[in-house]
């Protein structure tokens, strides 16, 4: 998170990027869990990949 020195940074701003961070967290989890499976083809990893894939959508749901 990133801001001017002395610029204060309202809650709302705060949430947004706190999300936006979460959502670039889970979606390289997804690509390294997929490409896990790809190499292993362990199926714990693609269901890993598709739980992952559920809090994407649930908070991309919760951010409309």
């Amino acid at each position: 998170l990133q801001f001017a020195a002395g610029e204060s940074m309202n809650s709302d701003d705060l949430r947004e990027q706190l999300l936006a961070a979460e959502l670039a967290h889970l979606k390289n989890e997804v690509i390294t869990q997929l490409s896990r499976w790809a190499r292993c083809r362990d199926d714990r990893d693609l269901l890993m990949a598709l739980r992952t894939v559920e809090e994407l959508v649930a908070i991309e749901e919760g951010r409309a």
